[in-house]
């Protein structure tokens, strides 16, 4: 129900308004982790998923509201993750956004059927990226 009132603009009760949405992450290097979560925390719930196949178990049991992921994570595609979500009914719903600087990554992931991509050097992009897909007030 939060997700659809943020989505439509409608005004959030505050009791509601207290929980933030939930972001998983999975992306490579723990530079790169730790920028992202230092960039996200103050917005959102950020949840770390250091290994792809257990974090796709993890998201199916507990869907998060959006996934921000690596062009290459493991030895899976930024592509191949988000055609997995993409493919199930309790996670299709799940926006993602790919962390990534390759045009023809960030354009396979578009196809496969990503919301957005963020270049990797822009943590604020990602930040308003996120925020404007969930329809988080600023």
């Amino acid at each position: 129900m939060l997700d659809f009132l943020r989505k439509y603009g409608y005004p959030i009760p505050d009791e509601l308004d207290a929980a933030r949405p939930r972001v998983a992450l999975l992306v490579n290097g723990n530079q790169t982790k730790q920028r992202v979560l230092a960039s996200l925390s103050s917005a959102f719930e950020v949840v770390d998923y250091p290994d792809p196949l257990g974090g796709l178990l993890q998201i199916g049991e507990q869907p998060p509201d959006a996934v921000v992921l690596a062009a290459k994570v493991g030895h899976l595609s930024g592509a191949e993750i988000i055609q997995a979500l993409k493919g199930d009914p309790h996670t299709q719903h799940i926006r993602a956004v790919l962390f990534a600087n390759d045009e023809a990554e960030r354009q396979a992931a578009l196809e496969a059927g990503a919301s957005a991509h963020v270049s990797e050097t822009d943590l604020t992009g990602l930040k308003d990226t996120l925020q404007a897909l969930m329809g988080v007030r600023h």
